[in-house]
């Protein structure tokens, strides 16, 4: 009989990147154990949410659902002020919770997930994304009002608890060596109880098909939460609007929800909106298309982890343009895209246009993209060096 394994993360409604983080973790795992996701939620998927809400504040108690294929249990909580207090009202919940499995990880964006853990003298590895200070520095100075005070009052407690977290942790795996050093740098945990590991993406499934490219345009794509000032979507569109001046049979596709009034504006003042394409989010599969079918992937973000979806995109035969944004700088080459500095939209869609206008360079680098994916980001590379620290 296979161990039980609870991982401790973030809502699975949440998407993103730890979405894709977590269903990585609960497949992989499950070739050894009977894993349970398990995380901390609210009033945002009650029927009744006025009656679950007062369920919520007095009585706590637990939300058992599958997504996606994996078995998940919300540990409900009515406190929702800030996510340094997520777990204050529910601790009793947790352990009652906890004492039903052998085995415990985490997966986070920052480390908070593992709070429950913590709490309760669990042995845990975690593996994180991005430490919470680089995860809010660009939120943090678009917060307004309460919502900015709330933010500068509880900032201490936040960071204060990812550093207990991290340094009674069994073993940290960061994303990328970017993640690596940041957690050393701000916490001061030695390097050694710091392993890299990756995200590990299906290159069967995440895949070439040049046949799908259209040579009479070139398209280029962006999937993101493009409503996140950490994504810096902004820059991206200047950029695509100096890119049109130069090749103007060349199209943008950007996916990861609908754009704010805000972003819709820009591209409108920028008079753009012709050549692109916004696309509400999708299921990670349901992107190969997209990326099949695109000649170059763009990232313009302030600060990244590692990027999943360049990844996924390298996988697929995309060059990638990336600022130097963090965890990026670790697969982006001259052999297979271009690097450039944060907020410099000349510099960024001067490297589309070499790219895209030179039809053999385009080749020689996203064939060097998809064997890039293949010897260090298969799921068959990372599974066994990720069971080995559960």
């Amino acid at each position: 009989m296979k161990k039980k394994l609870l991982i401790s993360t973030l809502s699975p409604t949440n998407y993103g990147g730890i979405l894709s983080m977590m269903t990585s973790a609960y497949q992989i795992s499950s070739q050894s154990y009977d894993t349970t996701i398990a995380y901390r939620t609210d009033t945002r998927l009650a029927k009744n949410r006025f009656i679950n809400w007062l369920k919520r504040l007095f009585l706590s108690t637990y939300e058992h659902r599958v997504f996606r294929g994996m078995r998940c249990v919300g540990v409900v909580s009515g406190l929702g002020i800030h996510h340094s207090l997520s777990y204050v009202d529910t601790n009793k919940n947790w352990s009652n919770l906890l004492d039903n499995y052998e085995s415990y990880f985490c997966v986070g964006g920052s480390a908070h997930s593992a709070l429950p853990l913590l709490k309760n003298n669990k042995s845990y590895s975690i593996w994180i994304a991005t430490p919470y200070l680089d995860d809010r520095i660009d939120r943090k100075g678009r917060l307004k009002g309460l919502r900015k005070i709330i933010e500068i009052l509880f900032s201490y407690l936040a960071i204060n608890q990812e550093k207990r977290v991290l340094r009674n942790a069994r073993k940290i795996l960061a994303l990328s060596r970017y993640t690596k050093q940041k957690i050393h740098t701000y916490y001061s945990i030695p390097l050694d109880r710091i392993e890299v590991v990756p995200f590990p993406i299906n290159i069967d499934v995440f895949r070439p098909n040049f046949a799908k490219r259209d040579n009479n345009s070139k398209r280029l794509i962006f999937t993101g939460r493009i409503n996140d000032p950490r994504k810096n979507t902004p820059m991206l569109l200047k950029s695509f609007s100096s890119i049109l001046k130069s090749l103007p049979n060349t199209y943008l596709t950007i996916i990861g929800e609908l754009p704010s009034a805000r972003i819709k504006k820009l591209a409108s003042d920028l008079n753009i909106t012709r050549n692109i394409e916004f696309i509400d989010r999708l299921d990670r599969e349901e992107l190969v298309n997209y990326y099949q079918s695109s000649h170059l992937f763009l990232l313009p973000s302030n600060q990244e982890g590692l990027c999943i979806s360049a990844l996924e995109a390298l996988a697929c035969g995309l060059p990638v343009i990336s600022t130097k944004c963090g965890g990026p700088e670790e697969f982006v080459t001259k052999k297979n895209g271009k690097l450039v500095e944060i907020n410099n939209d000349s510099q960024f869609a001067k490297s589309v246009i070499e790219i895209v206008s030179n039809d053999k360079l385009l080749t020689d680098m996203s064939l060097e993209s998809r064997s890039l994916a293949e010897q260090k980001y298969s799921v068959e590379k990372i599974s066994k060096k990720f069971l080995k620290y559960i």
